[in-house]
């Protein structure tokens, strides 16, 4: 009866120890509900709630002739909406002909495109702590790309 308790017991502790550290670890919930990295988003604002404007996610790099560190942050920006203006178009395009059997011009999408901004960016490089802002030399933005018609509109013109 003892030795059942015992094992029970070190069974029971053994357990916890191993699904405890999972479940109580938020680092492992984080990975597995990442956010995509891009797609459209549904506007609240119209009465049709169509999807209009499109986000992705870009890597970008600050001026390497700066040193000062908060210019090191608005150049890492501001090169990052520029990167993303260049690329909205193809990222789109991407994103239709996905979702459809025939493509539009790069060309149509770059007029249906009215806005691009970068967002919520971050800094992703390694900091060194005697320069200020110097994890600012390489950031992570989500730019947005208002379209036109939003994304129905896009597909709608693919047929």
């Amino acid at each position: 009866m003892y030795l059942n308790k015992l094992l029970t017991l070190i069974l029971v502790a053994l357990m916890v120890s191993v699904f405890g550290c999972t479940i109580s670890d938020p680092s492992v919930y984080q990975k597995s509900v990442k956010k995509p990295s891009s797609g459209w988003i549904v506007s609240d604002q119209s009465d049709k709630k169509s999807a209009d404007t499109y986000y992705f996610k870009i890597n970008s790099y600050a001026d390497s002739s700066i040193l000062n560190g908060a210019k090191k942050e608005f150049s890492c920006k501001n090169s990052a909406l520029e990167d993303g203006k260049s690329n909205a178009a193809q990222k789109i395009s991407e994103d239709i002909i996905a979702n459809s059997i025939n493509s539009l011009s790069l060309n149509d999408i770059t007029i249906s495109i009215k806005e691009v901004r970068a967002k919520e960016c971050r800094p992703i490089a390694v900091s060194d702590p005697k320069v200020p802002f110097s994890e600012w030399s390489q950031c992570e933005c989500v730019i947005t790309a208002k379209v036109d018609g939003g994304k129905s509109n896009l597909l709608a013109r693919t047929f």
